[in-house]
């Protein structure tokens, strides 16, 4: 998109949803609506809820109603809130039901405008002073680990590379970034490093996996 969002066809997604994973998303389990999301390669999924008010009579010809619609983007990694909007609107036709209908359509049309340019203002300002991605790395002794976290603060976009720990062969790196996940890691692929190569094992939104060779 133009914007630079990736969407998760509708068919995807329910590839990837169990009939108890839809329950717990209608009790309002972001973890589980979270883990649907990461399993279907989305950076973040949608949750919300909308609510209808009941019918008033307008001068006895018109019917009115008023809904409330909150939708939340999730982070799929940690499940974490990434905005918030929520919306009251109304509407009015010569139907009731119809009336309650346009309530819900308006109001979510409005709520999904609010949210997209929360997200864009977030991401934007996400890109000024970078995201981190956890990077975990297997097959390293200590003393490739210097040498890697060298690697790592020459890549293109890398900002910041933190040591967070080490239990041979395993570390795990928190590296600050101007680039999405995706993209450190084509970063990386294409880097050549001296001694030793990083075959990337896996890339998810704000992790990825990494053997040192």
């Amino acid at each position: 998109m133009e914007k630079g969002f990736n969407l998760v066809d509708k068919a995807t997604a329910m590839e990837n949803i169990k009939k108890d994973e839809i329950r717990k998303i209608a009790e309002g389990d972001k973890k589980a609506a979270a883990k649907i999301g990461l399993r279907a390669g989305a950076e973040a999924v949608v949750v919300g809820t909308a609510t209808i008010g009941d019918v008033e009579s307008i001068r006895g010809v018109l019917y009115g109603s008023k809904a409330t619609v909150s939708i939340q983007p999730l982070k799929v990694d940690n499940a974490s809130l990434y905005a918030l909007s929520t919306q009251s609107k109304s509407a009015a036709d010569g139907i009731a039901d119809v009336a309650q209908r346009k309530a819900v359509e308006v109001t979510s049309r409005s709520a999904a405008s609010d949210i997209f340019w929360k997200i864009v203002k977030k991401r934007n300002a996400e890109k000024m002073s970078g995201s981190e991605i956890e990077v975990v790395l297997s097959g390293v002794s200590f003393s490739k680990l210097k040498k890697v976290i060298k690697s790592f603060r020459g890549v293109l976009g890398v900002t910041e590379v933190i040591q967070r720990s080490f239990y041979a062969p395993m570390a795990v790196l928190t590296v600050t970034t101007l680039e999405d996940t995706m993209q450190l890691a084509e970063n990386l692929d294409r880097k050549k490093i001296a001694g030793f190569t990083l075959e990337i094992l896996s890339v998810s939104s704000g992790k990825m996996n990494v053997k040192v060779r």
